[in-house]
């Protein structure tokens, strides 16, 4: 289908600059030393197609005996390298299909050009042009890639790099990294481009405006498709079955083209657009929830953020690129006065340095092991301090050490290195953090028993998808004859039973159990489940059985024969569990005190406020003598949202509890009694 006029004119919009980006490309293939250019250009004015195909011409034009590879375009991610390719292999007929790092012309993404380069036996060409995307909220896979490049470009020696940095927003961080390693970074900026959209702001609540809108818009052309762009887009009187729910950008390949399914409900945090046949109406929220290492907390938690000026821009961009003739109508659920009144940030809040830091400095000390903090090649952190602070907790948990050049030198630990692997390699089909990989890496090591490895498998898989999110007290009334701990405990089978009371992950695992037991978790079973007090979600129940299955065949694990029997604990066992929980969490831990009854995070010293619907029992805990005898108890916790209603509130979730003996262990590997070595030095907000 073809493009409007404005659209089509957008799309070579950076020939504004036609005359400066060929003599730096030129100059860069002739060059004795590595050249390095930012460009500044706007969302769909071609950068990706038009703009690279003519790079490649002119390649191939002047410099036509270099040995390759001549040219590397660099994309954060596959779903933006699969749709650069499609329009690239409509012009180009060069670029093949399998296109790899090895050929004339290649398109890359961050990870893969680390993955490849980083090899023993790569060998590079003398004299490389490199094209690379700066995506607006970093990722680790971008922080490791610019980093990489920057250190590429400081040798020296041998590639001689010509290296073309491009976004719609200039990032200071990055050109600030590369100043350090060249003369000068040449600016290159295309004026902005004012389309012709039709744009409506309207308040964030009217969700009333927004459902009438789509339906108006299904309801003109069957073939019309809507992008709805937030973390909230369960509106109600939308179809379901209409709606493709897209949470990560490589979900964006497989139903970017599902007609079936006209509204492509994408969180806002997946931080792309795309190109869609017939779209009409694109809809974006002005806030998300999203994880963030929060000031006030000192902690990575749940937390409502505002959108930057520069994500208003990406989300909009979609209608940009839509590949539809009609116009496109943008709905931004924010007053137009709010957003006049918004901020530019050019390196706006990204996963990297909130949600994902604990895996990036895991990245950056496995890539830069024992190399001194202040000569790493990467970008500037976000928030040293928050840096500072993540990576004091990776140490305990013996994810990090202390690297062989000295003070202030680091390195990923082998431990370190699998959680990273486990990471990369179930990414597919489950996103892990740090908490959940660590205890499949203590599994796969082989240091436990095989019963000890498959619960500990089942609890990660619990833990990855939520404890609230598989099972959670529902509103019906217990039998007058138990306890909310004992009715619990009615739906729980095996080692989760005997230590239901315990809450969180063992009472969650022990409704597994059951439910494996019992064969509800099929594909074919209703997705919600009432069992006695409990609300089971089934395909979470299904889910959690078939990655532990495949997660078992990775590592080479028996498939067990009889689930419940083949997860039983001797008490010396469960024990082991118990110390693994506490340092995959040790930084995620309450202490319940019964004089005064208080509860409060151990490391922020913040008191907390509790769900009523936890599964931990505990009022039966607080009974308990010994925890009356020493004041109080323990409970690591999953996940942590912070709500702000006239004031700031923590509110920890997936609570499970902690003997308090285990944490002695903590004292002997850190030489510091606890809760010395957890407690935050990050400068909370007030």
């Amino acid at each position: 289908m073809s493009q409007s006029p404005s659209q089509t004119n957008m799309n070579v919009a950076w020939k504004v600059k036609q005359s400066e980006i060929e003599e730096f490309v030129k100059k860069g293939l002739k060059s004795t030393e590595s050249t390095v250019a930012y460009l500044t250009s706007p969302h769909a004015s071609g950068k990706s197609t038009t703009l690279i195909s003519h790079i490649m011409k002119m390649i191939l034009q002047y410099a036509p005996d270099d040995p390759s590879p001549r040219f590397i375009y660099v994309l954060p991610r596959e779903v933006e390298k699969n749709l650069a390719r499609e329009y690239l292999e409509d012009v180009i007929f060069q670029l093949e299909q399998q296109d790899t790092l090895s050929k004339d012309f290649c398109l890359s993404t961050y990870d893969e050009f680390f993955d490849v380069t980083s090899k023993p036996d790569w060998k590079w060409p003398k004299r490389v042009t490199i094209v690379a995307d700066v995506e607006l909220r970093s990722s680790v896979e971008g922080e490791i890639f610019f980093g990489l490049l920057a250190g590429m470009v400081h040798k020296k020696r041998e590639p001689i790099l010509s290296v073309l940095l491009m976004s719609p927003h200039r990032s200071q961080r990055t050109v600030t990294a590369f100043q350090k390693v060249v003369d000068r970074v040449q600016d290159i900026t295309v004026p902005e481009v004012t389309p012709s959209l039709n744009i409506k702001y309207i308040d964030e609540l009217d969700t009333k405006e927004v459902v009438r809108k789509i339906n108006n818009v299904l309801g003109q052309d069957e073939r019309a498709r809507v992008v709805i762009l937030s973390s909230k887009y369960d509106l109600k009187n939308i179809p379901s079955e209409k709606t493709s729910r897209i949470n990560t950008a490589d979900q964006l390949l497989d139903k970017i083209d599902d007609l079936a399914r006209p509204i492509l409900a994408v969180n806002l945090e997946v931080g792309t657009s795309a190109r869609v046949n017939n779209l009409r109406l694109v809809v974006l929220h002005g806030s998300s929830d999203a994880v963030i290492f929060d000031k006030w907390a000192g902690h990575l938690a749940r937390c409502k953020r505002e959108v930057s000026k520069h994500e208003i821009a990406q989300g909009i961009s979609w209608a940009l690129k839509a590949n539809t003739s009609e116009p496109v109508e943008v709905l931004v659920c924010m007053s137009s006065n709010k957003y006049n009144k918004l901020q530019i940030v050019e390196d706006p809040w990204s996963p990297a340095w909130n949600a994902d830091m604990p895996r990036l400095i895991l990245r950056i000390f496995s890539v830069w092991k024992d190399e001194r903090l202040w000569r790493l090649p990467t970008r500037t952190p976000q928030d040293e301090f928050a840096f500072a602070e993540t990576l004091q907790r990776l140490l305990p948990m013996g994810l990090v050490e202390q690297g062989k050049g000295g003070v202030n030198t680091f390195a990923t630990t082998e431990r370190g290195k699998a959680v990273l692997e486990i990471i990369k390699s179930l990414k597919s089909v489950q996103e892990l953090d740090v908490h959940s990989a660590y205890l499949l890496a203590v599994a796969r090591s082989g240091s436990e028993s095989d019963n000890v490895s498959r619960v500990m498998i089942r609890m990660a898989f619990i833990s990855a998808v939520g404890v609230a999110n598989f099972c959670a007290l529902n509103n019906q009334e217990v039998d007058g004859n138990l306890t909310i701990s004992e009715a619990i405990r009615e739906q729980c089978a095996g080692v989760g039973r005997e230590n239901s009371w315990k809450g969180g992950l063992w009472a969650a695992l022990g409704v597994y159990l059951k439910g494996q037991q019992d064969g509800v978790f099929r594909p074919d079973v209703a997705q919600v489940l009432q069992r006695g007090c409990l609300t089971v979600n089934s395909m979470m129940g299904y889910k959690i059985s078939s990655l532990a299955a495949q997660f078992e065949d990775y590592v080479g694990k028996a498939a067990p024969v009889n689930e419940v029997h083949e997860t039983e604990l001797s008490d010396e066992e469960v024990a082991a569990v118990e110390r693994h929980l506490m340092w995959a969490w040790l930084h995620r831990v309450l202490c319940f005190r019964c004089y005064p009854k208080t509860v409060f995070d151990v490391s922020s010293c913040r008191e907390v406020q509790i769900y009523e619907d936890e599964l931990m029992e505990t009022e039966t805990i607080m009974e308990n003598s010994e925890v009356q005898q020493t004041g109080g108890f323990f409970a690591i916790y999953n996940a942590l949202e912070v709500e702000n209603k006239g004031g700031k509130i923590l509110k920890p979730s997936d609570l499970t509890f902690i003997p308090r003996l285990h944490y002695r262990d903590v004292a002997k590997r850190t030489g510091m009694n606890w809760p010395s070595p957890i407690l935050v030095v990050y400068p909370l907000a007030p």
